[in-house]
């Protein structure tokens, strides 16, 4: 099976495994698209007769404007500095990976922060008599 592989179409390729005897999924493996898209492509080409025209210019690429980049670095500020609060007040915030003093800690939108603990206190025990 392929995942996340860019494959550009080619219609000699295509006008081949649209005739040849192979089942669905295994021309889409081979042309390297989803089942659903070949069943589109099928379709239009039992309508009309002709191997369909591959569109060669894809959707424009959408850039972000400078604006919004702004507020998503003040976004991603402001929730490091809460965090770094955070941190400051309860240093055993975040999930220990292996050792008292490191440790992970998950953040909205996919960010995580790695961080050291400088001063681990040591287990103290208490006896009442």
């Amino acid at each position: 099976m392929l995942f996340l592989k860019m494959v550009k179409l080619k219609e000699r390729k295509l006008k081949y495994y649209l005739n040849s005897k192979l089942k669905n999924y295994e021309k889409a493996n081979h042309l390297g698209i989803k089942v659903r898209r070949l069943q589109q492509l099928k379709s239009e080409y039992k309508k009309t007769g002709e191997i369909p025209k591959l569109i060669k210019t894809r959707r424009p690429k959408t850039e972000l404007t400078e604006e919004y980049k702004q507020l998503i670095d003040k976004a991603l500020k402001e929730q490091i500095d809460t965090e770094i609060e955070q941190l400051k007040t309860n240093p055993y915030v975040g999930k220990p990976l292996g050792y008292k003093f490191f440790r992970e800690k998950r953040v909205k939108g996919g960010h995580r922060f790695y961080f050291l603990m400088t001063a681990v206190p040591k287990k103290t025990t208490c006896f009442s008599t």
